[in-house]
């Protein structure tokens, strides 16, 4: 007969294995989303876009937001759930 403690044992490394496959399914997924919002972020907070021209930061800021869009779409195509 099976030792009830081994197979609850058996279990819990299975559940640990699982979580770390859905991680890694998630940051494959969601990284190029993730890099292109710090930029983002790292641009505007740095003051980059306060310099820039009214014209030229709108265009980038609609170029950023075309961009996380499509790195959203991307991101939620590429994830499956393991």
């Amino acid at each position: 007969m099976a030792d009830a403690d081994g197979i609850g044992a058996l279990k819990a490394k299975v559940s640990a294995t699982h979580r770390r496959m859905r991680l890694l399914a998630l940051a494959q997924a969601w990284w190029p989303l993730a890099v292109f919002v710090i930029a983002f972020l790292a641009l505007a907070l740095s003051g980059l876009t306060d310099s820039l021209p009214r014209p030229v930061a709108a265009m980038m800021t609609l170029v950023f937001l075309a961009g996380g869009m499509i790195f959203l779409i991307r991101g939620s195509r590429r994830y499956s759930k393991v």
